[in-house]
């Protein structure tokens, strides 16, 4: 359903339809619904059961919060790009939407053990707020143990897997 929801009339139909939805996913910049009076406030308020999945570029919170973020800015500040890039050359993307898939699925996550909750305790809702760079960082293998225990910096590798045995 496509919905103005700059428009009264958009917002009203939104309010009737999310009173008996189960889950509302919203990618907007923060603070969009919020400025149309559709909120978690008060979405939850109209339906105590609703799980809200929101996705951004860099979250709800945060000094990045306003700025605006694709699946491509997610996969440079996650570290992926640079990964994937070849040796001495530019960052390159990896040919699919790897950035987008991987906050989709961090959120239908999310929104998996949110519904589990509300049925195991009892009704209530939860928003559940994803960050594309986040969901992309979260893949990154073993970047964080390499440099905390060795103070070790991957560099790019192209499609090669260094240190992984017996692949690489």
């Amino acid at each position: 359903i496509a919905l103005d929801l700059r428009a009264a009339e958009g917002q009203d139909i939104a309010r009737k339809l999310i009173a008996e939805a189960d889950v509302l996913i919203e990618n907007f910049r923060p603070g969009t619904l919020e400025g149309w009076g559709l909120g978690p406030e008060a979405l939850l308020a109209i339906n105590p059961g609703l799980v809200m999945l929101r996705i951004s570029g860099y979250g709800q919170t945060g000094p990045y919060r306003d700025k605006p973020g694709f699946g491509a800015i997610g996969e440079a500040m996650g570290g992926l790009r640079h990964l994937t890039g070849e040796p001495g050359r530019v960052p390159v993307r990896c040919g699919i939407s790897i950035g987008d898939t991987l906050a989709a699925l961090h959120g239908t996550i999310g929104v998996l053990l949110a519904l589990l909750h509300r049925k195991a305790v009892g009704g209530t809702g939860q928003v559940i707020d994803v960050a594309l760079h986040e969901a992309v960082f979260n893949v990154m293998e073993s970047l964080l143990p390499e440099y905390s225990a060795f103070g070790a910096v991957r560099e790019a590798a192209g499609s090669a897997l260094p240190g992984i045995a017996p692949s690489n």
